[in-house]
Formats: structure tokens, sequence, C-alpha cells
């Protein structure tokens, strides 16, 4: 029997128990109502008559037998009347029964104010008229005794009427007061029941809608409760008949202690799952090794090479440029050197620095910066000599990517740095073309640099950063040509590494400051303005001059902090001349290209309107090569600075880079 069935038993068996006991009260409640108003009823109708003391003091048999058939035709259902002396002569009866039952006459020693008993059932008490009187109890008869009070007393024989008569009006209700006698009334029980028949039926009814009510109530609980401990049995019951469910319904959604059930049956039959699993793979897989051994070992080999040719590609290969990256790169230089030095020859490594990659994809989107990047390192693989591209795939290829906007060419079989230089310069012919990308002709800005073996470095790492630092050397003279290393770059390479961390932990308000260069009209020696050029005052190495730690900044990405601190403290010292009453009318501040960003554009407007400045007294100072760039873009935030913000614009070092004054008439 389900756990559900027997809860829904016992629920409703309880219920029922108490339908049954509410009921049996309800009837008992209503059977004494019934009885008290009948017995009101005779109470009532006694006391209206005022015959009964004087007709039971002289014991007259015909008045008392009219009252008591007067009694019985206003008194519903009433089986007999009687009327009793006080010395217990029945002196008037009424009855609808014959023969009465036997009971003990009211006498002088039987003198309750009043007496209610119910008397069995005679053995000769009629046929039954009704149903109810098959009842066993039914046949029995409820009897009242009333006392009836007299201001005369009983005993005395020698009162007259006219004396009884006298006395009662004279007494007035205020004097003594005796029984005379009794009155008697008595109903059938069955008379009773049925005058309350139809309110047993409405209780039987309401009780018997209250227990379906229920049932419906606890047969809902039950399922709810018992249902989810149904299903943790059926799927338990599952397990061991070795029927692991495959989507078993399980109640894991449940934050009580049958959810904790639930969810470790739920592990238990995934574990088992996941272990069938395994038994079942390998078991197919055996059994496979058994059919066709060495057909499947083929297949296996084949399939093992797949993933280990693929997983390294993955791991040694650029996405982008299919190109080898630094970790294979590395690999393959240990290698070569190590055959070098064996052979006692040289061995380079050229590494290219595609410095304006960066910007391409943040202008332009990664899409376009993708394909010049491949357009590239084509130009590159083509025009190395073939003889330094051994082969693909297992042999070792000396184009590599090593970052992202740094290509590296390990140049083996040289004799002397010439080797080297020459080959630089072939490629630097080819990476000056302009490159075609969706009808624009784009073009990329390059520093190269050359270390060789042993000659600078004997371990791969070693030499691939000695190449780094005669990038960084030919970048930050802006060489055209290859740089080769040398122990002097070295130096100035680790001094600009310090300056760079020393830069990022600089506090820009405690080591920064603005020297302000006056700006002088020739004609009347009148001051027009100021120029604003930050110096680093270094904790340790005193004034740092820009043309060191700016171009840090840029490449670092710490211009954007920087500039944004020189744009607002400019502001401010404008704002604090003018309260000191030196007004300037213009100061002059130097943009970077990478600060050039809609955020700037904000910033611009909110430094003047934070220092209450009038936007004609701030200069913001362009590099021509930043107006070539990404044009569109530029003239957008140019436009939007000079018109809807009112700074002015200005062109620094114009005719350094293009000299076109095509250029300069685009711009506001």
């Amino acid at each position: 029997m389900k756990i559900s069935t027997r809860y829904s038993l016992l629920s409703f068996s309880t219920a029922l128990i108490a339908g049954i006991t509410l009921v049996v009260s309800l009837l008992i409640a209503e059977f004494d109502n019934r009885r008290t108003r009948w017995v009101a009823s005779i109470e009532t109708a006694v006391a209206a008559n005022t015959g009964w003391a004087i007709n039971l003091h002289y014991r007259n048999r015909e008045a008392l037998e009219r009252e008591l058939a007067f009694l019985g035709n206003h008194v519903d259902a009433l089986t007999f009347g009687a009327a009793h002396h006080i010395d217990g002569e029945r002196v008037g009866l009424y009855s609808d029964i014959a023969p009465l039952p036997a009971r003990s006459p009211r006498t002088r020693d039987n003198r309750l104010d009043e007496l209610k008993q119910v008397l069995a059932p005679s053995s000769n008490s009629g046929p039954s008229n009704s149903w109810l009187e098959n009842i066993p109890f039914a046949k029995s008869i409820y009897v009242v005794s009333i006392p009836i009070m007299s201001p005369v007393n009983p005993s005395d024989s020698s009162v007259t009427y006219a004396n009884y008569n006298a006395s009662v009006a004279q007494d007035a209700g205020t004097g003594a007061r005796f029984v005379a006698g009794y009155v008697e009334a008595g109903i059938q029980l069955s008379s009773l029941l049925a005058s309350m028949a139809h309110n047993a039926l409405m209780i039987l009814a309401a009780v018997t809608i209250g227990l379906l009510f229920a049932l419906l109530l606890i047969r809902s609980a039950a399922r709810a409760i018992s249902q989810p401990l149904e299903q943790l049995a059926e799927v338990a019951h599952a397990i061991t008949q070795d029927d692991l469910p495959k989507d078993p319904r399980l109640p894991v959604n449940r934050h009580d202690e049958v959810g904790e059930i639930a969810l470790v049956l739920k592990g238990v039959i995934d574990g088992a799952h996941r272990i069938k699993a395994k038994l079942d793979v390998d078991r197919t897989l055996l059994s496979m090794k058994v059919d066709s051994a060495s057909k499947k070992l083929n297949k296996a080999e084949e399939q093992v090479t797949r993933t280990r040719s693929q997983m390294k590609r993955v791991a040694y290969f650029d996405p982008v440029t299919g190109l080898p990256n630094r970790r294979l790169m590395l690999e393959q230089l240990a290698m070569l050197m190590q055959i070098a030095a064996r052979e006692r020859r040289h061995l380079g490594v050229l590494l290219i620095d595609l410095c304006g990659l960066r910007r391409i994809n943040d202008t332009l989107g990664r899409d376009i910066a993708d394909s010049m990047l491949r357009e590239v390192s084509e130009r590159v693989v083509d025009t190395i000599r073939h003889s330094d591209v051994i082969s693909h795939d297992e042999q070792p290829q000396d184009v590599s990517r090593v970052g992202n906007d740094e290509l590296c060419i390990i140049l083996h079989g040289i004799s002397a740095p010439d080797d080297a230089e020459a080959t630089a310069i072939r490629l630097l012919a080819a990476l000056q073309k302009p490159i075609a990308i969706d009808d624009k002709e784009l073009q990329l800005s390059f520093y190269m640099g050359i270390a060789l073996a042993p000659d600078h470095a004997k371990k791969p790492e070693e030499l691939v950063r000695a190449a780094d630092v005669a990038v960084n050397h030919a970048r930050e003279n802006h060489l055209k040509a290859p740089a080769l290393f040398n122990a002097a770059m070295d130096e100035a390479g680790s001094e600009r590494f310090q300056l760079e961390l020393d830069l990022r932990e600089a506090d820009f308000d405690q080591e920064l400051v603005l020297h302000y260069q006056p700006q002088i009209d020739t004609e009347t020696g009148r001051v027009i303005g100021a120029e604003a050029l930050v110096r680093w005052n270094h904790p340790t190495r005193g004034l740092v001059p820009p043309f060191k730690f700016i171009p840090i900044a840029e490449e670092s990405g710490q211009i954007l902090a920087l500039g944004n601190w020189i744009l607002n403290q400019a502001c401010r010292d404008i704002a604090d001349l003018k309260a000191r009453g030196v007004a300037l009318p213009k100061v002059s501040v130097n943009v970077s290209a990478p600060q050039l960003t809609q955020d700037f554009v904000r910033d611009v407007r909110d430094a003047v309107i934070r220092h209450q400045l009038q936007p004609e007294e701030l200069e913001l100072e362009l590099t021509e090569s930043l107006l070539v760039q990404n044009m569109k873009t530029v003239m957008e935030r140019l436009t939007t600075l000079r018109t809807d913000v009112g700074t002015r614009l200005l062109v620094d070092d114009f005719g350094t880079g293009y000299s076109s004054l095509a250029y300069l008439s685009k711009f506001p």
C-alpha cells in the first residue's frame, strides 16, 4: 500500500471519527433543545391556568381531567397527562397510550419541586406508527412533573370554596405557599425525534459535505507530501532492479530533507551513469580491438597524430597570421643557436615593431588590423631569402609573431652583421609600400632591431631581449634604418624600463610641474600667451626632460592619465592667474595622438566649465601626424572641440611628416 493511501486512510478515519462525534454532539444538542422547548411549553401552559390549585385542593376529578384534555390539545405531542394530590392520589388523567407505564406516585415524602425522568416503555404500548418507534429507546416516555403552589394548606379540609377564594384574594401572591399537588406531562421520545428530523438531516448533510471536502483536501495534501517520497521509492526500486533511469523524476528543487535526499540520489545515479558509460565505452573499445585490431589501431594512430598536430597548432602558432608564436620561436632559436655554436657561425634575430597597428585596431576595427597584419606577414615571408626559410610543419620556420604588434625573423647562416642589415633593408623597402584594404590605402610605421649570437647573447631569451632593446632605441630616436644592438643601448633600455616603472607609480600632484613658456609679439614685445610644458621632478633622478618620459608614457598608455592631469592643471593655473590679476590671452596645451578620444572631448569641456574659463583662453596643439590618421574620426572630434566646446586648435610641427597644405585646409 502506498504512503499516500495509508496517509489518506488514516487522515480520513480520523476525520470520520471527528465527523461522527460532531454529528452525535449536534444531534444531542438539538434533542436537548427540543426537549427544553417542550418542557417550557408545558410549564407555560400550566402556569397560564390558575384553576389547578383549587381543583387539586378539592380533588375535583372532572375539572382536572378537562384541564388535562385542554393541555393535551394545546401542547404538541403530549402523550399523557396526570394530576396528583399532595397525598399521592391521582385525581385526573389524560393519555394517548394505554396502559400507562408504572411509576411511583408523588407523595408528601417525595416532594421535589420539579421532576424530570424517562420511563421505560410498556410492553403493551400499541402498534408502531412510525419507523422512529423501532429505535430501542424511542418508545420511552419523557415525563416532567410540575408542582402546583397554593396559599391554602391542602391538608386543611375545613376550607370552603368561598374561604379558599377569599384567602387567594387576600394573599395576592405575597403570603406563604403550599404544594397543593403536581401536574405531570409525558411525551414519547419518538415524538421528540420526529420533531428534530429535518434539522438532523441538515446536520448530516452539512457534516457529509464537510467530510467530502476534507477528503479532497487530505488527498491533495497526501499527494503533495507523498508524491516526492513515491518518486524516490520508484527510482530506488529501479536501481535495485539494475534499471538505472536515464532522466529520473526527482524532487531536487525542494528545500527540505526530501530535496537533500533527492540531490544525493541524483548524484548517485549520475555517478552510476558515468561509471556505466565508461564501462560501456571500455567494453566497446575492447570489442573493437578484438574484432579488427590492426584497422582500429591505424585509425587511432591517425587520430592521435591529427590531435597532436591540432594541439601543436594551437600551442605553437598564431591564429591570425599562421606564423609560429613566441613559444615555438624560442624553441627553434635554441636549437639553431646550438647548431650555430657547434659550427662556429653567427646567428641573428631581426625584430620588427609595427608601431601603428594598435591605433588602426582602435580606430578602424580589429578586422582591418588583422588583414593588415596578415599582409605584412606575407610580405615578410616573401621578401626574406629562400634559403632563410628552411621549411614548414615539423621543421623550424624563421618568421614568427612574438607579440601583438611584433614580428621576429631568425637569420641563420650569416657571416657578418652586414648580412643581417642587408636583409633588414630589403624588408624595409617591401614594408614601406602602402597596403590596400577595402579600397583604402593604409601605411604602417616600422622600427627594426637586430641582435647577433654569440656576440650579443648566448641564450635565446637574452638574444630576443637584445633585439627588443635595439627596437626601443630605434623607436626613441625615430630611426628609419634598422638598429644594431650594442651595450650602450642596453644601459639606455634598462634606464627606460626603470623610468616606465617609476612613471606608473609616480604621484603626479607631487612630482609633476608645469613650466610656462611665454609667447611674445616680436613687433610690440607684448606677451600674447604661453605654452604649458610639463616637467617631471623625479625623487632620485631630479628634473627629467619631457623627451625622455613623454614617449614612454605614449607607448605604455600612461599618456591618457598624464594628459588629463596636464589639461586640468593648466586650467587651474589660468584661473589662479586671473584671480591674481594676471590675465593671459591664451595658454597652449600639447595633445598627443593617443589622447584624441571621445572621452578627451568631454574632459576638455568639463575642465573649462569646472574652472570657469572662456573656451578661447585654452589652445590645443596637435601634431601633424595625428591629423592624417583616420581622418573622418579625427575631423568629427576636432569639429566638436572647435564649434561645441570653443577651444582653439593649432598644428604643431607642420611639415615634418606631410607637407601638403591640402591636409591643413580640411581641418577646423
